[in-house]
């Protein structure tokens, strides 16, 4: 959770300060704004968190953890992979 600030008192006048709490979104990481008095919004039982209209539309629950886990394994076997080929041509024939 976190809160955000919108200052546009300069071409609006006093009526230009905004304030919200917000939250993320538990697929993307987009920041979602809570608006007072209104619903919840989305929600992925999964996840247990706040999800934004896009991925909820996609149908899939895909949290940005199990894509970051995804993204660093692939690191980890192309790094293990040039260990491999580094030692092999460092070896005498």
């Amino acid at each position: 959770m976190g809160y955000l600030i919108i200052d546009n008192r300069v071409a609006e006048g006093p009526t230009g300060l905004q304030e919200y709490d917000t939250k993320s979104c538990v697929h993307c990481q987009k920041i979602l704004k809570i608006v007072k008095g209104a619903t919840e919004g989305n929600f992925c039982m999964p996840c247990m968190g706040p999800v934004c209209d896009p991925c909820m539309g996609k149908g899939v629950c895909e949290p940005s953890k199990r894509r970051y886990l995804s993204f660093m394994a692939k690191i980890e076997r192309a790094m293990h992979r040039q260990q491999f080929f580094d030692r092999i041509n460092r070896q005498p024939t």
